[in-house]
């Protein structure tokens, strides 16, 4: 998987009508609906829905959702983000509250995939984050040494200073004392 990318238009590469039609979107939907499990009171409303659907099985929700797409019309209006969601029924009460119930269960899948990125967004900069936090610790200790390593050196700069202030001192006293001595160095 790539890497998020905060500024990409993801609207152009999501197949709404796919993630509307799915298993994800419709089961909460159907569930909200009350066609599935279906009570039988429920069954009259929607007549298209089978008595089957009662059941509470992988193999009644897979039959529930193909006929509940049978219904279902997606359309995508013009390279935009929006949708437009349709739900035939007799009843045209029936048919609002489907399509309300598949977008909003679609809605609730869109935010939770959301949170979810962000979540992960957030635990990824959370990471970099503490290793940042690490390098810094590390550069602050390097810099703590560096701190100490020169007050050591300009202490040992103004010992050296002196003492080659004292040595020279001293050199010019003794070629003072021996003035023979210094000419026969400077020979050599």
């Amino acid at each position: 998987q790539s890497e998020w990318d905060p500024l990409r238009d993801e609207s152009r590469e999501v197949d709404f009508e796919e993630q509307v039609r799915s298993r994800k979107v419709l089961e909460p939907a159907l569930r909200q609906l009350g066609l599935f499990p279906a009570p039988a009171s429920r069954l009259s409303d929607w007549p298209w829905a089978s008595p089957t659907e009662s059941e509470d099985t992988p193999a009644a929700l897979e039959r529930a959702i193909r006929r509940f797409q049978s219904r279902l019309q997606v359309e995508r209006l013009r390279h935009s983000a929006i949708i437009r969601i349709a739900v035939t029924a007799n009843d045209p009460v029936h048919a609002a509250e489907g399509a309300n119930a598949v977008a909003g269960a679609w809605f609730d899948t869109r935010r939770a995939q959301a949170t979810a990125t962000l979540e992960q967004l957030i635990a990824t900069i959370d990471h970099e984050l503490g290793a940042i936090h690490s390098e810094l610790e590390i550069l602050d200790a390097i810099h703590q040494q560096f701190v100490l390593a020169e007050a050591s050196l300009g202490e040992l700069t103004k010992q050296l200073a002196k003492v080659e202030g004292e040595l020279s001192y001293a050199r010019s006293r003794y070629a003072e004392a021996n003035p023979q001595v210094m000419h026969l160095r400077q020979e050599h």
